[in-house]
C-alpha cells in the first residue's frame, strides 16, 4: 500500500493506514488513493478529497470521481476546518521499537523528535554510532570520539582514540629535565673528585 504523508505538516512522515489505531472512518479516506485525507479540499457536490489528489485526478478527467458530476479545478475550496481538525487528531502508532505510545497525528513529529525508544545519532564528530535516545547518554560518556584533554594538562584537546598514541610534549619536557639533572649530578661528582680527592691523599 502507497504510504502518503501526514496531513497535519509538510515535514511530517510518510504514513500508512496500518499506522493509524484505531482506523480511521472511511469518511476520511480519500477515494483516489485510498489514503487518509491530505490537506482536503471539497468539490461543489460536497465530497472531499487531497488536492494533490483531486488536481491530478481533474487533469485527465472533468468529473467528481464519486458522483461524477462536472467539477472545475478553480471551483475547488478548503474542506471545513470541522475536516481537517478530525484528521489531525487520528491516533497514530509510534513507529520506534518498544514504544507503545499512541500520538495524535498533529503531535506524531514532536513525539519522534522526543521518543525515548527512537534512533538518534551520536552528537560527536566522525561517530557514526546511533542508538535508541534514552542509551545515548550512556555511549556519549564512553564515545571514543568524544573529545578528552591531556591528563598531563600540556593543553591539548584529542579524542578520546587517540589519548593513548598523543605524543604530549610534557612528557618531552620532563624527560629532558631528568636527562640535564642526571647530567648536571655526573658533573657535579666529576668536579668533586677533582678539587677533593687529590687533597685527601
Amino acid at each position: 500500500m502507497a504510504r502518503r504523508r501526514s496531513s497535519s505538516s509538510a515535514s511530517a512522515p510518510d504514513l500508512s493506514l496500518e499506522d493509524y489505531d484505531p482506523a480511521p472512518d472511511e469518511e476520511l479516506i480519500c477515494v483516489v488513493c485510498h489514503s487518509v485525507l491530505q490537506e482536503p479540499v471539497e468539490c461543489r457536490c460536497r465530497h472531499v478529497f487531497c488536492r494533490r489528489c483531486i488536481h491530478e485526478w481533474l487533469h485527465k478527467n472533468s468529473s467528481c470521481p464519486v458522483c461524477r458530476k462536472r467539477v472545475l479545478a478553480s471551483s475547488l475550496v478548503p474542506a471545513l476546518p470541522l475536516v481537517q481538525n478530525m484528521v489531525s487528531r487520528l491516533k497514530v502508532k509510534c513507529r520506534s521499537p518498544g514504544c507503545g505510545a499512541r500520538v495524535a497525528v498533529e503531535n506524531y513529529v514532536a513525539h519522534m523528535g522526543a521518543c525515548e525508544f527512537g534512533e538518534a545519532p551520536c552528537p560527536h564528530e566522525a561517530c557514526e554510532h546511533r542508538c535508541p535516545r534514552r542509551d545515548l547518554e550512556d555511549h556519549v560518556k564512553t564515545c571514543p570520539r568524544r573529545e578528552v584533554a591531556c591528563e598531563l594538562g600540556c593543553d591539548s584537546v584529542l579524542s578520546a582514540d587517540q589519548l593513548t598514541a598523543h605524543s604530549c610534549k610534557l612528557i618531552k619536557e620532563t624527560s629532558l629535565i631528568r636527562i640535564v639533572d642526571v647530567a648536571i649530578s655526573a658533573s657535579g661528582k666529576d668536579l668533586i673528585k677533582v678539587l677533593v680527592e687529590p687533597n685527601l691523599e
